[in-house]
């Protein structure tokens, strides 16, 4: 039996449910709508498997008849990466609403995590990243296992068919991509690194002024600034530098640093 919960986001329905193993899902139209998806499969068929799942609804029609009706729905690791992948201005509120409101009040109502009722929003979110670090170190290995099947079927000569080895070699290239945007997403990717990711790995002590440093190299060689999300001792949001700018001015491979 799964409890639902019914939130409201900007006049949006956000319905959620815990499944008997205590694991917190949302119906993926919910989520969809509110980041602008153009509808749920739409959404979901950019997660991984482990990420989106169906769930038998009860849902009152519009002449009052209670119908089971099956839909899509999305786990917290799905939702963060529906949320990493929308365009919509509100993503980034809808995503801090949902830790910050919808997850505490689930987990302290529901009993979801025993002995976390009274986590505040800093150790939610520290958990949002952990999920994150969670999903690379998983993508890594599948990547490890692709390669390694890749390069046995040519090192035995294996007969197989060029289709399944174009298969097995766009399935390796497909993690590696995968993998690549959700380590930009976090500040330290062999492309894209912010400032604490580096203090993090190096033992550096950089800060605003190197920042800056690497800021004004970026404008006048119009290289792209993008945006991280790293923990330091608050979760927060940052800019994540160019590997060209950390190789010009600091003379930081991020290549080495980071590692294909």
């Amino acid at each position: 039996m799964s409890e639902m919960s019914v939130f409201n986001f900007n006049q949006n329905e956000i319905r959620t449910i815990v499944k008997d193993d205590g694991e917190i899902w949302f119906i993926a139209a919910d989520v969809a709508t509110v980041l602008g998806y153009r509808n749920a499969p739409d959404m979901v068929r950019n997660l991984d498997v482990d990420e989106a799942d169906t769930h038998n609804l009860r849902i009152r029609s519009e002449n009052g008849v209670l119908q089971d009706r099956q839909v899509s729905i999305i786990n917290e690791s799905g939702l963060y990466s529906a949320t990493l992948k929308s365009r919509k201005p509100e993503a980034k509120q809808f995503k801090k609403w949902v830790t910050s409101d919808v997850l505490p009040s689930i987990r302290k109502n529901g009993g979801y995590i025993s002995g976390q009722e009274n986590d505040d929003p800093e150790i939610i979110m520290a958990k949002a990243l952990q999920v994150a670090n969670n999903v690379i170190i998983r993508k890594t290995q599948e990547l490890q296992q692709a390669q390694a099947e890749r390069d046995h079927a040519i090192t035995t000569k294996a007969e197989i068919g060029s289709h399944r080895e174009a298969t097995a070699m766009a399935t390796a290239s497909k993690f590696k991509r995968e993998n690549e945007d959700l380590k930009q997403k976090l500040g330290e990717s062999i492309s894209f690194a912010a400032v604490a990711s580096i203090n993090t790995k190096l033992k550096t002590n950089f800060g605003n002024k190197e920042g800056r440093l690497l800021s004004k190299y970026s404008r006048e060689h119009h290289l792209e600034i993008k945006k991280a999300t790293v923990q330091g001792q608050r979760f927060s949001e940052v800019n994540s530098y160019h590997r060209d700018a950390w190789l010009a001015i600091f003379n930081i491979d991020l290549t080495s640093v980071f590692g294909a």
